[in-house]
């Protein structure tokens, strides 16, 4: 792990709301006259019934959202990621990091991009630019995370305070972009 890389992680586990903390920090930096982009994950009990709430992404700049579940009936136990509602994400992502962004939040690293997909391209289009990105990612996808990203990366404390710090010393204050 590198101190001075352009991606950092933000490790987690199911009891803690990293969402609000991404969302804290997003809003923080925004405040600050960053130009934040990426994702935040929502969920919502879409018929009421208190289990398998439907899980969207929300354009922290729009406020579109995503949703990539899909339902798989009554007694499934299987994976309900929707390929195609995550494909429609990054490819939204996409262009958006083609636009003058400071910072991208990526919700998770998770199934999809353990198997290869989701936002790893992405990832890749954010580090080659060199656009700081911070991902939230749990210890059941960490080392599948690291295998794609090797050594160059920070960990971060699920603490908006300490992620706004964090792309502070990555970026030039906003004022001296938008002068340049």
């Amino acid at each position: 792990m590198t101190s001075d890389s352009s991606i950092a992680i933000v490790r987690f586990d199911k009891e803690q709301n990293v969402d609000s903390v991404l969302a804290g920090a997003a809003k923080m930096l925004k405040q600050r006259g960053y130009r934040a982009s990426g994702f935040l994950q929502r969920e919502q009990d879409e018929n009421g019934s208190g289990c398998c709430t439907d899980v969207f992404l929300e354009d922290i700049g729009s406020g579109n959202r995503f949703q990539i579940t899909q339902s798989l009936g009554a007694g499934s136990k299987g994976c309900r990621l929707d390929p195609a509602g995550l494909v429609e994400a990054v490819s939204h992502m996409t262009q958006q990091i083609n636009d003058q962004v400071d910072v991208l939040f990526l919700n998770r690293f998770g199934k999809g991009e353990e198997d290869g997909r989701g936002f790893r391209p992405v990832i890749e289009s954010a580090f080659m630019l060199g656009i700081p990105t911070l991902i939230a990612v749990r210890d059941a996808y960490l080392d599948s995370f690291m295998q794609f990203c090797g050594d160059d990366y920070t960990t971060l404390p699920v603490n908006a305070e300490d992620i706004a710090i964090w792309v502070q010393k990555r970026c030039p204050q906003p004022e001296l972009l938008q002068s340049a």
